[in-house]
């Protein structure tokens, strides 16, 4: 039963990638939009979801005192996640921006030494230093034309690691309901975007309007899908699979763009996916 239960982990985490980076092809598909705009589309779909949720389970969307300083805090570097996160996609080949954003457990990592006091194992460590190795590799040989945007990209792996952090606070503080968590990010995050987007409306045909909504349906997915995942098995046990995303991405990227990766972002690919494998193993 155990096997089996991390055998359907592991696939909903595969599952969760793919969509994950359907979500970032259909982001790059719209076109130029600006990215605040993009976000718009991106949280307002999972606030409908996760609102219908709530009403079907008829929770209560009240949170603990406890829980709304960390929750403050997830919706707060979420934010600024997901615009960072738009804004790599919007300047960077697919493969490149998932593969920074995917810096998020190592920055996890570093920020739990200031949330919890936790110390680096001899693993962790190494893992920390051959992902910014290999986030180097996208960053340095390409500084003069994409180098703001690959700063930014990473930015977004940075916000995450504090949103993991903010997490497991929330979870040691209390116990609020995910759909809960959910429902309160994307209802203030879309808010935020639409606050954004008075007088600066980019106009929109119809293609890009449906493209966004399939961009904002897949990222649900692949949020809810690894949220599912983590209830078969604890995220250290499945967690090196959800790099599958920077496969998926590249493949994307290659067959709707003909984006070819450099030899630089091919060894930063690898020297990513080999952290995320020490962190597993560690």
């Amino acid at each position: 039963m155990v096997a089996g239960n991390k055998r359907k982990g592991i696939m909903l985490i595969i599952f969760s990638a793919f969509f994950f980076a359907l979500m970032g092809l259909f982001v790059q598909l719209a076109g130029d939009i600006p990215f605040y705009q993009k976000a718009v589309f991106r949280n307002a779909v999972a606030m409908v979801v996760s609102l219908a949720a709530i009403l079907h389970g008829r929770i209560g969307i009240g949170v603990d005192k406890e829980c709304r300083f960390p929750l403050a805090l997830r919706i707060l570097f979420g934010i600024v996640a997901v615009y960072c996160n738009y804004y790599g996609i919007d300047h960077l080949p697919l493969a490149s921006a998932s593969s920074l954003n995917k810096t998020g457990p190592f920055f996890a990592v570093l920020f739990a030494i200031v949330f919890f006091g936790d110390t680096l194992s001899r693993g962790q460590l190494l893992s920390v230093l051959v992902a910014f190795a290999g986030s180097m590799f996208l960053i340095v040989p390409n500084l003069e034309t994409v180098g703001f945007a690959s700063f930014i990209a990473l930015m977004s792996g940075a916000a995450t690691g504090v949103v993991h952090n903010a997490l497991r606070m929330m979870r040691k503080r209390g116990n609020v309901d995910s759909s809960v968590i959910v429902f309160w990010f994307c209802t203030i995050s879309t808010a935020v975007a639409v606050i954004s987007c008075i007088g600066h409306w980019h106009p929109m045909t119809v293609r890009q309007v449906l493209i966004m909504i399939c961009a904002g349906m897949s990222s649900t997915i692949g949020q809810y899908a690894m949220t599912a995942a983590f209830r078969y098995a604890p995220p250290k046990e499945i967690s090196i699979f959800d790099f599958t995303q920077i496969i998926f991405s590249a493949v994307m990227g290659l067959a709707f763009f003909g984006q070819i990766p450099s030899h630089y972002s091919l060894i930063a690919y690898v020297l990513l996916i080999a952290a995320s494998l020490i962190q597993f193993r560690s």
